[in-house]
């Protein structure tokens, strides 16, 4: 799932600071995914993402905004990969990715979503 957060961190990576920076962005993995519910999805677009903890290592995920809807459980072990801050003004979508790996791989911008590497 990809998330760009609400909040810029207060002390960003420097490089984030200087080009101006002001979203961040990642990707987050759940494992073990269950009791899977899209009831509405018409594209990218803001919501709340709510996490709840169940009963033994497992996570309720709900995800709500005008422009989706879906629910599922998983385990409570998730992994965040593809950390990268941007600008959120149009045409300054220039994404600066916090790990060496990814800034080698995928320089200025976003993969495209055919690129099993990145979103696989």
């Amino acid at each position: 799932m990809r998330l760009d957060l609400t909040e810029f961190p207060a002390s960003p990576r420097p490089e984030w600071a200087e080009a101006g920076c002001d979203r961040v962005q990642c990707h987050v993995v759940f494992l073990d995914v269950a009791d899977l519910r899209l009831e509405r999805w018409a594209g990218a677009g803001e919501g709340e993402l709510t996490v709840t903890s169940l009963e033994p290592r497992r996570l309720r995920i709900q995800a709500e905004g005008e422009a989706m809807r879906c629910g599922f459980t998983s385990n409570d072990s998730l992994t965040v990969r593809h950390v990268s801050a941007y600008r959120s003004h149009k045409g300054q979508e220039r994404h600066f990715f916090a790990s060496p790996l990814d800034r080698r791989r995928f320089t200025d911008e976003l993969p495209r979503t055919d690129e099993r590497t990145f979103y696989g």
